[in-house]
């Protein structure tokens, strides 16, 4: 077998030579190496069919339009509801901790991206000032020698290269955790604005049905108190046989 720096010569029976290139042979493994070590796949997002509009657009009263209605409680005219949201914004502990999971997120996220520059970096210096013996003779006989300072600096770098994709699929993957604790917070905001919004609605409509029951409480002792008093008169009874009458009439017309 003859070796050299450019090709790698086998021989054959018959005396026949094949020469193959020590490069391509190099490329080609190297090539396979990257393929097949890639950290993780690609990833796909899932075919979801989502209608073009909505089930009601063609409807008139539907506006098309974009409308600002990131504070759609304010439609109501509330003050008192407008409170409630702005302390439950300020002072509910799940919103809290959903908000906090977004801040620890995003600084892992940073943690990802930094992976792609040095992750060790050292810098160390030294200054001194030396000064010949002036007792030991053997040291400087001939006193050629002078007083010198001397200074070293010195810095040290370690980075590994993301040869095979770790690094950039911990981004991908740390990127998605956010975008999801994103999500997250948008979710417990809506839910407990709403929650807010329906119990505060749902309150004020039990009050106005008190304040209803309330004045039909005092409109029935009205009708018992004008009832009593007819009863008592000497005519009552020739108008409750004639009401008696027309009622039987219209349900045997009916």
């Amino acid at each position: 077998m003859v070796l050299d720096a450019s090709v790698n010569c086998r021989r054959l029976p018959g005396d026949a030579v094949i020469k193959v290139p020590v490069t391509r042979l190099l490329i080609g493994a190297l090539a396979l190496s990257v393929a097949g070590c890639k950290v993780g796949p690609d990833f796909t997002p899932p075919a979801a069919s989502v209608a073009g509009n909505w089930l009601e657009s063609g409807n008139p009263s539907v506006h098309t339009d974009h409308q600002d209605d990131e504070q759609w409680w304010t439609a109501f005219h509330d003050p008192t509801l407008n409170h409630l949201v702005d302390l439950a914004y300020r002072q509910n502990l799940t919103l809290l901790a959903a908000g906090t999971r977004v801040l620890e997120a995003r600084a892992a996220l940073g943690v990802a991206i930094g992976e792609f520059y040095p992750q060790t970096q050292q810098i160390g210096a030294n200054v001194g000032y030396n000064q010949a013996s002036q007792v030991d003779a053997v040291s400087n006989p001939l006193h050629q020698l002078e007083n010198y300072w001397r200074a070293s600096l010195s810095t040290q770098i370690a980075w590994e290269i993301d040869f095979w994709g770790k690094f950039r699929r911990g981004v991908q993957s740390a990127d998605a955790a956010y975008l999801a604790s994103i999500a997250t917070y948008d979710d417990v905001l809506v839910t407990l604005l709403g929650d807010v919004a329906t119990t505060y609605i749902g309150i004020r409509t039990l009050q106005q049905q008190i304040i209803i029951a309330r004045e039909n409480v005092v409109k029935q002792r009205k009708a018992l108190q004008i009832a009593s008093t007819g009863a008592r008169q000497p005519g009552w009874t020739c108008i409750r046989r004639r009401t008696s009458w027309h009622r039987r009439n219209r349900r045997s017309r009916s």
